[in-house]
């Protein structure tokens, strides 16, 4: 096993070259930057500003279709609920319908009835009619 000194040591000189590297990397990007023209810089700045841009119009788009998605869902179930809606008006109206068409029914079979059943005690049919 190493002593700890010589691990510290050669920790030390890895962040310093490491360093170092990444200094003169930096270095060299700005020195080729510096030598660029300006048109080679203005396409280079359009370039850099174009890539966020595109990423907005994209999000942007994506968004506006996700909206229509989600617009087009809403509508289906504001119609699913009117259908629903409907039904039930229906089936609230549909006692009170049966109610009203019996009364008509009664009313309709009332001669009817009165001719089939047996007069009450004491009267003749005759009676009925004229009464």
């Amino acid at each position: 096993m190493a002593p700890a000194g010589l691990a510290s040591l050669a920790a030390q000189t890895a962040l310093q070259s490491a360093g170092a590297a990444s200094l003169a990397g930096i270095g060299l990007v700005i020195a080729k930057t510096m030598r660029l023209t300006k048109t080679q810089t203005v396409a280079l700045c359009l370039l850099a500003s174009a890539t966020p841009i595109a990423y907005e119009w994209s999000a942007l788009s994506q968004g506006r279709a996700e909206q229509r998605t989600l617009q087009a869902r809403l509508e289906h179930t504001e119609q699913t609920l009117l259908q629903f809606d409907q039904s039930r008006r229906d089936a609230e109206e549909r006692p009170a319908r049966a109610d009203r068409s019996l009364e008509l029914l009664r009313a309709e079979s009332a001669p009817q009835r009165a001719l089939l059943l047996p007069p009450p005690t004491g009267q003749s049919r005759l009676d009925t009619k004229t009464g």
